[in-house]
């Protein structure tokens, strides 16, 4: 292998793999033979952290590459991680005859084709009528996106084309900005669908000002690519500061970070009377109860973590101490793997059509039928 990338983002990374077919091409961006396909900023280089690649056909255009993320952190500076184009997918995991719904940065998406335009468009995955997911929906014959729930159609710009339900004879209700779904600016480079996560109208003509990073040797037909893409169950930047490493946690040890660990004591703090929870009962009552408790007190989120965990019990301290040594970044973490662990042991509230699977019993009396109807 010549040539490797990563471009990391909230909840999944890309790995680009490029290697010439042929020996006496050379990749830009050499490694050495012992670096392994997952690496930390810590163990690249200067010069590799800090590659020129190009993002148009001019060779006089030039951008940092991803990594200049992580040295904004080295440097002190704020970055904004909504001002950058991120992967969403690449071009042959998506079908032109249906919408693929995508969630990068905390936010739900839905790539779809727009047959009128001819290329790829990207909306919120939330109909604007009744926010039902428009990646649930369908094209329809005139190559729209077509809502699931009322028939709403969107063009490849986002604004409504019909509404079903309105009076052909009445208000043009579906021209309203309203009515209109939210779409963010995409393009396709090195036949990968890129994003930029922002919506605002200072943003709709991003393209003329800066395009994603453009890796050469993927469209070289000189080169063998493999492109390959990794959910990861957490996001690039742990809470208090600091790239996290794309490694994966290994089991055994201490489940919380260093970020976690060593979040001090507050002064003067005196432990609350505390609630268990042993696995039976409703989790998400016992995560409101626990931030209802340490609401009146002030605490970093690190210590919150570690109160946390002392309130659980039995099977769910087992759980606690069987995640992997340093996967818990933050208390909304710990909160979301707890609550879904545990998500059966709350009681279901019984709807209308349970009365339907009631029935007499062979032994039943009239009375005792009744009872349970």
């Amino acid at each position: 292998m010549d040539a490797l990338t990563l471009a990391p983002f909230s909840s999944r990374f890309f790995l680009y793999s490029v290697a010439p077919k042929f020996p006496q091409r050379k990749s830009h961006i050499p490694l050495p033979s012992h670096l392994p396909l997952a690496v930390s900023r810590s163990r690249l280089s200067r010069e590799i952290l800090n590659p020129q690649v190009s993002t148009s056909d001019s060779p006089s255009v030039a951008v940092p590459t991803e990594f200049s993320a992580l040295d904004s952190f080295s440097t002190g500076e704020k970055f904004d991680w909504y001002s950058h184009w991120y992967p969403l997918a690449p071009v042959c995991d998506l079908d032109k005859r249906a919408p693929r719904a995508v969630t990068v940065l905390g936010l739900d998406l839905v790539v779809w084709w727009d047959k009128e335009k001819g290329q790829w468009s990207v909306f919120e995955d939330r109909c604007p009528h009744r926010l039902a997911p428009l990646s649930e929906g369908r094209i329809d014959r005139s190559g729209r996106l077509q809502c699931v729930y009322h028939g709403w159609c969107f063009d490849g710009s986002g604004s409504c084309k019909l509404i079903p339900q309105a009076p052909a004879d009445g208000p043009q209700v579906h021209t309203s900005s309203k009515a209109c779904a939210t779409c963010y600016s995409c393009y396709v480079q090195n036949n990968i669908v890129w994003f930029w996560p922002k919506t605002e109208s200072q943003h709709k003509d991003i393209l003329m000002k800066c395009k994603p990073p453009n890796i050469s040797e993927l469209d070289d037909p000189s080169y063998a690519c493999a492109l390959a893409m990794r959910d990861i169950s957490y996001g690039p930047v742990q809470r208090g500061g600091g790239a996290r490493s794309p490694y994966s946690p290994k089991k055994g040890g201490n489940p919380f970070s260093e970020f976690v660990s060593s979040a001090p004591v507050p002064e003067g703090f005196r432990e609350p009377e505390m609630s268990y929870y042993t696995g039976k009962g409703d989790p998400v009552q016992h995560v409101q109860w626990f931030e209802d408790v340490i609401s009146i007190r002030h605490m970093s989120d690190g210590f919150k973590s570690r109160l946390f965990a002392i309130t659980l019990k039995e099977k769910t301290r087992n759980w606690f101490h069987q995640l992997p040594a340093g996967s818990v970044y933050c208390f909304e973490d710990l909160c979301w793997g707890f609550m879904l662990r545990f998500t059966t042991s709350r009681k279901r509230k019984k709807e209308f059509e349970s009365l339907f699977r009631v029935k007499q019993g062979v032994n039943d009396t009239l009375g005792s039928y009744l009872d349970r109807f």
